[in-house]
């Protein structure tokens, strides 16, 4: 069993996060064994990934994730590290939508759980290292109309119905959508409730998705590049009007996207994947 020369270094960074944001976990050196990772309070647990033989990962807290400190342990052969995350309040405002009886059938489809279930699936495995190279930039060109944020609790025709997975934008239909950052198309296709969807595994367990597009640009193994056209706003799907709703996850927990476009995770990219 091969000893590390020196106690690992291992970062986790910040110790402190938001209700709905994410942390990264790095090691300074390779681990003997096979790492593992376990955050203590999480449903859904991180990947544990080797960039350069170094154990990274990120940790995703859901919107409405409980408050406190959520233990870390990190394993190897010979060794331990234990830290700890501490989830602080976020406020979050109320989304009241009021939809006809045919929209609210839309919403309460049935058949979309199989939809889901497909792109949890799709979501589990990711490309190994972090296919961007810098800040991502927003979908949309120009300046933004937020309509609705991430987190924002959800009710439907007077009924919470859970929390916003991503951003919307209100823009004309055929506004075109860009993808934010380099990445391979997982998803193209229309989804009962998000209508037209693309989703691009951006490596590293990240994932970005569009909702309601009016046309899709890519379709699934195609890799994309930050600034490329995927597809044209719409109001597909459950929608009340023109718009985007994008969405980023670790893994399948939607984190809030909008850190992406200020720098968060644009120090991890180390190589363009060809």
């Amino acid at each position: 069993m091969e000893i590390p020369a020196n106690p690992p270094v291992v970062t986790l960074e910040p110790r402190q996060v938001l209700q709905g944001d994410f942390a990264v976990l790095r090691v300074d050196q390779p681990l003997p064994g096979e790492p593992q990772l376990h955050v203590g309070g999480l449903s859904e647990q991180p990947k544990l990934f080797l960039l350069d033989r170094q154990p990274t990962a990120l940790i995703g807290f859901p919107a409405a994730a409980p408050l406190g400190a959520y233990p870390v342990r990190l394993t190897w052969d010979g060794g331990e590290w234990e830290g700890s995350i501490e989830v602080v309040y976020k406020e979050f405002t109320v989304d009241r939508l009021e939809v006809t009886e045919e929209q609210e059938e839309v919403y309460y489809d049935p058949r979309q759980a199989e939809q889901w279930e497909r792109l949890y699936r799709l979501r589990s495995t990711s490309e190994p290292e972090p296919l961007w190279r810098d800040v991502f930039r927003p979908p949309l060109d120009g300046e933004l109309r937020v309509t609705t944020y991430f987190g924002e609790i959800r009710v439907v025709n007077g009924v919470e119905t859970g929390r916003h997975s991503g951003m919307d934008f209100g823009a004309p239909t055929g506004t075109p959508i860009y993808a934010p950052a380099r990445g391979k198309v997982i998803l193209a296709e229309e989804f009962i409730v998000s209508g037209r969807t693309i989703v691009i595994d951006h490596g590293l367990n990240l994932f970005t998705a569009y909702y309601h597009c009016e046309e899709i640009h890519v379709a699934p193994g195609d890799w994309v590049e930050a600034g490329q056209r995927i597809g044209l706003v719409g109001s597909t799907g459950f929608s009340t009007g023109p718009h985007l709703h994008w969405t980023a996850t670790v893994g399948n927990t939607p984190v809030d996207p909008w850190p992406l476009t200020q720098g968060r995770v644009a120090d991890l990219f180390t190589r363009s994947k060809e």
